[in-house]
């Protein structure tokens, strides 16, 4: 299972769209769908989006973000193989490759795992978002730690995957 990408978003929904990934972290995607299609057409493409494990949220302005259902992303999260923490090099943050060195030491069962920080991490990987995730991961972290519950160790295995580590 891989993450989605805009171009499979539009085939999804079947017509030429905006779909870009959402800046603002409230979803994955961020679609004009609704704006650019008939009510008949965007209702079948939303069924398109939903049977694809999407969740819709309509803005007020027409807009739509588009988000896993949490059992997408729990699928999502299950799949990603256990790798090893690759070695430093220079074009990785030191802080985010040492923060998913102690994400990796803290091993918990992924359904005990915070999955709206899990989830949060899925909408920050893009390279712009990257201090947003440290923070998010920090903080989740030291949160889960301070309060005896299992931190988000499955945010490393999505940092190694993606080659954000």
């Amino acid at each position: 299972m891989r993450l989605p990408d805009a171009r499979h978003i539009k085939a999804l929904i079947g017509a030429p769209c905006l779909v870009q990934r959402d800046r603002a972290g409230r979803g994955l995607f961020v679609s004009d769908y609704p704006r650019r299609l008939t009510p008949e057409l965007a209702q079948a493409a939303a069924q398109r989006l939903h049977d694809a494990g999407f969740d819709i949220r309509v803005l007020a302005d027409d807009m739509v973000l588009l988000d896993w259902t949490d059992a997408q992303c729990l699928a999502y999260y299950a799949a990603l193989p256990a790798l090893p923490l690759p070695p430093l090099n220079a074009a990785a943050s030191p802080a985010l490759w040492g923060l998913c060195r102690l994400l990796m030491q803290h091993e918990a069962p992924l359904a005990q795992q915070d999955m709206g920080v899990l989830r949060r991490a899925l909408r920050l990987l893009a390279p712009a978002d990257q201090a947003r995730l440290q923070y998010l991961l920090e903080t989740s972290l030291a949160d889960a730690l301070r309060d005896r519950r299992p931190p988000p160790c499955h945010a490393a295995r999505l940092l190694i995957a993606s080659g954000a580590v």
